[in-house]
């Protein structure tokens, strides 16, 4: 027998083309490694033939696992990673872009080896074309309250709990978090994936309202001006952001901003009359 058959992400014969199938299932250890009694047991439906299934053609996942398994060789990105990481990985990422609406057809009879061969198609393509579908999850979770643990499922969590402190998951972690701190406001010292930030990179729009205090309509106005988003962002508050750094300056300004209507009202002018002093140049905006 194959000790390699025995590995979680292993799911198929590539030589016979077939399926691995359960011979035996037993709850105590001793009777379920008692390989000799187990053979025994099952001797007549291996005669009859009660194991067959229909062949299947082996996916590019299969070939790469069976030949990585048999003699180490890997000519793909995944090759400097260990067969346990990177197959998880396959399996992990898979299933979520499985979720995807391109994938809503799939065919889910067999939904754990659509999610290996899913995953490692886009493995391969190393951490540009992980990072890419890491950003078609993200947007495919565009709710205001969607968090990346929505975002990535399962991914996420079996990176940040069960293999979080596995030395082996380390780069797929780090790929998963550098994507997360580049889409999401994550604040400074706040903890993902093992993980926290010295400093913010990132505000959205309802992150600064808090820190600035200003009202959300006002300071999205100032933003658009200001050309941190455009005017057909039509995200939600939680889920517009911008560089902080970049515009640092504005958030320390814009609490001591006011809006139109308050302007209109110091001048006693109309809201009408406020914005042809504007137009013709006579009032621009920070102009004191």
């Amino acid at each position: 027998m194959r000790g390699d058959w025995q590995l979680r992400e292993v799911s198929i014969c590539v030589k016979h083309q077939h399926p691995l199938v359960v011979l035996w299932e037993r709850t105590s250890p001793t009777e379920r490694f008692n390989i000799s009694t187990r053979l025994g047991n099952i001797l007549p439906q291996l005669l009859d033939g009660s194991f067959e299934m229909p062949p299947i053609i082996p996916s590019a996942y299969d070939i790469w696992l069976d030949k990585r398994l048999e003699d180490g060789s890997d000519a793909s990105w995944l090759a400097e990673y260990s067969i346990y990481a990177a197959s998880t990985f396959c399996r992990l990422l898979g299933a979520e872009l499985l979720r995807l609406p391109e994938n809503a057809g799939f065919d889910s009879h067999d939904r754990i080896r659509a999610a290996q061969s899913a995953g490692f198609d886009v493995a391969i393509g190393g951490e540009t074309s992980i990072n890419y579908a890491l950003d078609e999850l993200a947007a495919h979770a565009s709710s205001h309250n969607d968090l990346p643990n929505k975002a990535f499922g399962g991914l996420y969590k079996a990176l940040a709990r069960p293999y979080l402190h596995e030395e082996c998951f380390d780069a797929f972690r780090r790929i998963l978090w550098e994507r997360i701190v580049a889409i999401w406001p994550v604040a400074a010292d706040e903890v993902i994936l093992g993980h926290s930030l010295p400093e913010r990179r990132l505000h959205s729009l309802q992150s600064a309202v808090k820190e600035t205090g200003l009202g959300t309509f006002l300071l999205d106005q100032f933003l658009i001006e200001a050309g941190a988003y455009s005017k057909e962002d039509d995200r939600s508050a939680p889920r517009k952001t911008f560089d902080v750094n970049k515009y640092a300056s504005l958030l320390a300004e814009v609490p001591d901003l006011v809006g139109p209507i308050e302007m209109s009202k110091a001048m006693g002018a109309t809201l009408k009359q406020l914005k042809r002093l504007a137009e013709d140049g006579c009032l621009s905006p920070g102009q004191k």
